[in-house]
């Protein structure tokens, strides 16, 4: 199984949530927030959450510079972990999708790989 056969697009978060979902509801990754010294968002950090949102929905105007790169399930920019790919007890959980874990980790690793290859072209 590949992420396709499980995840659906568009992805959508909350206006200040940080965990990421698919179409389905499916909780697929979570962001990793940026704080300035005072505890606030890094500065233009939400409107980078979106901007990757709407690049991983297909809006092909949005470029990155190519520094995405993976580490497992964690995703970086520019050494900065801003991803991290969720939704394990979802995809393996009784009540869920109740997936092999062969399956569910082909899935988070194929969208790991849709990510990294979406954000970077």
């Amino acid at each position: 199984m590949i992420y396709k056969d499980i995840y659906q697009l568009p992805l959508h978060k909350p206006k200040y949530g940080s965990w990421v979902y698919d179409n389905k509801g499916n909780f697929v990754f979570q962001f990793e927030r940026q704080y300035d010294e005072k505890g606030d968002y890094a500065e233009g950090w939400l409107e980078f959450e979106d901007k990757i949102i709407n690049k991983l929905n297909g809006d092909k105007l949005i470029a990155f510079d190519e520094d995405f790169k993976s580490e497992e399930n964690d995703i970086y920019y520019k050494e900065i972990h801003v991803i991290t790919i969720r939704g394990w007890g979802n995809l393996t959980g009784t009540g869920a999708h109740n997936l092999p874990v062969e399956d569910a980790a082909n899935i988070q690793d194929t969208f790991r790989d849709f990510i990294i290859e979406t954000l970077n072209n």
